[in-house]
């Protein structure tokens, strides 16, 4: 079975934390990706908002890489905070043309994180409630589906796994 697993949420959410503690030991045939890692690897370390276009290219580019070459698992962690073009489309049109079955995620901030790039508070909260619209619009289409699934961490999660409570669906 090959999954793609998608994170979303706002900077400072914790998506890279759950990517990590979820994917990490799943081995070799797992990718874990983020448009971020492209700042690591070409950037000195350095974030520059003006290289973002470039850094979501390599990372689709990445996923399109790993998905090719049949890894059971490609985790990527980005806000994703629409599900248009500059956000989950991309990734969901790869699976679905390569028989990935997609798994999509939101992390909420209840640990008080701030964002690692210094994006500014009210851009983050900006970010929140665009990835707020986004969840409710992916529960709305997964409740059509019947893959519809709330918690008690006063929001809607539509996924596989749920994060929150830790309910696989």
């Amino acid at each position: 079975m090959f999954n793609l697993y998608l994170i979303g949420g706002a900077p400072g959410s914790g998506k890279s934390a759950i990517a990590e503690s979820l994917f990490k030991g799943f081995g070799d045939d797992t990718v874990i990706v983020a448009a971020d890692d492209w700042f690591d690897k070409f950037n000195e370390g350095k974030f520059n908002p003006t290289k973002l276009p470039v850094a979501h290219e390599w990372c689709q580019d990445t996923v399109r890489a790993a998905i090719v070459a049949r890894k059971g698992n490609v985790v990527v962690h980005n806000t994703l905070v629409d599900l248009g073009e500059k956000g989950a489309k991309p990734y969901l049109d790869m699976a679905r043309e390569e028989g990935y079955t997609a798994h999509m995620m939101f992390a909420v901030n209840h640990h008080g994180s701030r964002s690692i790039h210094g994006v500014p508070n009210h851009v983050v909260a900006k970010m929140a409630r665009t990835c707020g619209n986004t969840l409710v619009s992916a529960a709305m289409s997964g409740m059509e589906k019947g893959e519809y699934h709330t918690c008690g961490a006063d929001n809607v999660s539509w996924a596989k796994y749920c994060v929150h409570c830790g309910v696989s669906l």
